[in-house]
């Protein structure tokens, strides 16, 4: 079975509120998080 999911996390207006290290920091846990999972990410936005 080949499940696909989009995923889209903006915030009202787009307003940066995740920016700098922080940002950086989520970044890499979320692709550490799918790497473990066998998750492809197919797009990064930046």
């Amino acid at each position: 079975m080949d499940i696909k999911y989009h995923v889209i996390w903006v915030t009202k207006y787009r307003y940066k509120v995740l920016r700098g290290q922080i940002a950086v920091q989520l970044r890499e846990l979320i692709w550490q998080g799918c790497e473990a999972r066998g998750i492809t990410i197919l797009w990064e936005c930046r």
